[in-house]
């Protein structure tokens, strides 16, 4: 490990680097960390401990088997930290409080007002087979229970700038948790996370048990931004749309291979008309081949070209046209009628929506009760 910590602290430090990243046996670089932690404690090596712990190392990540031998079968330890203990290394101990003090810390919420909740429950009531279902190779199952996964990420105030609160943020965001939790879906609503925040919650996401059940996952992220490039978090930091969408590549979310994923981005451009460069930039990529998307399919709020400011109390005229054409046509629609619905409606309010490609057949109605028009809140 010599020079190797310094290595990988020079690599932390670039924009494009991606530490939540997988490798194919479904570990992130901070498993490989962990045997070397261990060795450092049954060495009462606190510097050795220091360098790990400054490029990622986690004292409470569950211990690995292969990683730990002897020490996981006869002592039954968990992790590096209850190793600490076992041992009496108080100095060690004494440098991973002081580490946990340091994470939480940069984990505090920043001045904007950050909360997140659940879906209301799904209807109990079992799904049955449409007499328009389809089946193929080119047909995706709609027919479980959830019937998907719903992630809404709004962002409506800002750490230090009161000027850029997005009104009516909470209420599209109600609005979408009302219609899909009544069309059989689950979820959860997040509402101005920082961007620490946001990682860490599309990580849990990608590694949640349910989307193993669901037929497919839904996301929504609502903020200021720029449409297929990337948006604002509440601590003034920007993430890239496409290090989101890398998230949920087969590779990284093996729950959702083969299952629909639909990314919906309501972004409003007016912080990036005046203060282009000012906000931190994270997730960035560069122009690399990597892993190609599958099974995704991008709506977007605007055009490059056109700027959307239409926050109000009501909401956007975005989400209130796809909230009413689930609430109208969903039970009786599949995803490519859907889509074709929901840009009529949206054309009545904004006109210079953009236009998307035409996707995949589900093959089976997106929904199972009827919901009718959406009521406002």
């Amino acid at each position: 490990m010599k020079g190797h910590t310094e290595a990988l602290h020079i690599l932390l430090s670039d924009p494009h680097m991606n530490p939540g990243k997988r490798d194919p046996t479904g570990n992130t670089y901070t498993h490989r960390l962990v045997g070397h932690l261990f060795e450092a404690v049954l060495n009462e090596d606190v510097g050795r401990v220091r360098s790990l712990l400054r490029v990622g190392a986690d004292a409470d990540q569950h211990a690995v088997r292969d990683a730990t031998g002897w020490l996981a079968r006869e002592l039954q330890i968990t992790s590096v930290r209850h190793l600490a203990r076992v041992l009496h290394h108080d100095s060690i101990l004494r440098v991973f409080d002081a580490d946990r003090r340091t994470r939480n810390f940069k984990s505090e919420p920043c001045t904007a007002t950050h909360h997140s909740i659940d879906f209301p429950s799904p209807p109990h009531k079992k799904i049955q087979p449409s007499p328009m279902e389809v089946r193929g190779p080119d047909v995706y199952r709609m027919d479980s229970a959830p019937r998907g996964y719903v992630c809404l990420l709004s962002y409506g105030s800002f750490q230090d700038r009161p000027d850029l609160h997005l009104e009516g943020s909470q209420t599209d965001a109600h609005h979408l948790a009302s219609v899909f939790s009544r069309m059989g879906y689950s979820g959860h609503a997040h509402f101005s996370l920082t961007a620490d925040q946001t990682r860490h919650q599309l990580a849990k996401v990608r590694d949640m048990e349910v989307l193993a059940q669901a037929g497919c996952a839904v996301f929504v992220i609502s903020s200021h931004g720029e449409p297929r490039r990337h948006f604002l978090t509440s601590d003034m930091h920007t993430l890239d749309v496409q290090w989101v969408l890398d998230f949920f590549k087969d590779s990284q979310c093996p729950h959702l291979r083969n299952k629909p994923k639909l990314f919906i981005w309501d972004l409003c451009r007016g912080h990036q008309e005046g203060e282009s460069g000012r906000g931190k930039t994270s997730g960035q990529l560069c122009g690399r081949v990597d892993e190609p998307l599958r099974d995704v399919v991008c709506l977007d709020s605007s055009s490059g070209g056109f700027t959307w400011h239409a926050f109000s109390e009501e909401g956007t005229p975005f989400i209130g046209a796809l909230c009413t054409t689930l609430a109208r046509h969903s039970p009786t629609k599949e995803l490519a009628e859907l889509y074709r619905e929901f840009l009529k409606e949206y054309a009545t309010a904004a006109p210079d929506a953009n236009q998307f490609t035409e996707p995949k057949s589900s093959g089976v109605p997106f929904a199972h009760e009827n919901l009718g028009p959406r009521q406002s809140a």
